[in-house]
């Protein structure tokens, strides 16, 4: 049976030593330190499985401002599927113990695990026996370049512009906005949208002002898109992800959103993408449709999974309407 260790910032280099990795820089290892320097959850905890032969596996959770988020631990190469399992489960009840030792008993948990991540059928296992309930999944839809040439808009008053770099804060701004009230049920960072869309920018091939609109109605703000290209193994080619599309609460229910995704087509028809890919929560029937009449096709094998601890989880209510 391994045994669990809380990390300090004396013993941060069993962080590394975990997956067995060549030793870092000493600078690396001096800023992990002091990441930990703050106790449990604060800024970061970090934890470690060691058996006889030394670390085994590691895991991360990191307190936000509402809930503790945590990953899918790391394995050294070669560890077994029972090794694999008592690591999991060892490492939910320490992050529960740190939760309640730091005085932070009142947040939720939360993960995402992803059904294209290694080992996912453990880990989803022992998230159901640690009590874990499911807040919502998000199904994969895609788009084969052959869908691309989509019919531009002819909606007067709507005019549909590149996102440049020097209004990506005014991009953070419009997000805010559409996103303040919408059946998505994944919390997306409106809060801080701005740090956000930053994080955005760093998605696969990078942001692209092309890829990344604005739609404005009569002069004003009214819808956004972002794009971006990434290469997505084992599907051949380069892809595209549909990362954020969203109206503006006054905007919704006059296709604006069908008009920027048309227009994010015809853009991908002059590069070099082979399809756009998006996920969608399974609740949200309108952005679903709105796929749908593009062409888009569900992937049913293909989901993201979003939980939270059934000891401090609400239930969601989506709203009854909602228009993209």
């Amino acid at each position: 049976m391994p045994a669990i260790r809380t990390l300090t910032a004396a013993d941060a280099a069993l962080w590394f030593a975990a997956l067995g990795a060549a030793a870092p820089p000493p600078a690396e290892v001096e800023r992990l330190a002091k990441a930990l320097a703050g106790g449990p959850l604060v800024p970061e905890l970090r934890i470690v499985a060691e058996a006889e032969q030394g670390p085994i596996a590691r895991f991360a959770a990191r307190r936000e401002a509402k809930s503790i988020r945590f990953w899918l631990p790391g394995f050294r190469e070669g560890l077994s599927e029972a090794a694999r399992e008592q690591a999991m489960a060892l490492f939910l009840d320490s992050l529960l113990a740190a939760r309640r030792t730091a005085g932070y008993a009142d947040l939720p948990l939360e993960t995402e695990p992803g059904d294209d991540q290694p080992d996912i059928a453990i880990w989803l296992g022992a998230l159901r026996r640690a009590g874990f309930a499911e807040a919502s999944v998000y199904r994969l839809h895609i788009l084969p370049r052959a869908g691309f040439k989509a019919a531009r808009h002819g909606i007067p008053g709507l005019s549909l512009h590149p996102i440049e770099p020097g209004n990506l804060l005014h991009a953070g701004r419009v997000f805010r906005q559409a996103y303040s009230d919408t059946l998505d049920r994944r919390q997306r960072g409106v809060e801080g949208a701005d740090a956000y869309i930053e994080s955005l920018r760093r998605i696969g091939e990078g942001y692209e002002p092309g890829l990344w609109l604005l739609a404005e109605f009569a002069g004003t703000p009214a819808a956004i898109a972002l794009v971006n290209r990434a290469q997505e193994p084992p599907l051949p080619g380069m892809s595209a992800w549909l990362l954020e599309i969203g109206c503006l609460p006054d905007f919704r229910g006059r296709g604006f959103a069908r008009a920027l995704l048309a227009e994010i087509l015809a853009r991908l028809a002059r590069t070099d993408c082979e399809r756009l890919m998006s996920t969608i929560d399974d609740v949200n029937v309108p952005s679903i449709r709105l796929h749908e009449r593009l062409g888009f096709a569900r992937q049913p094998e293909r989901f993201y999974l979003y939980r939270r601890s059934t000891e401090a989880a609400v239930p969601v209510v989506p709203p009854t309407r909602q228009k993209l």
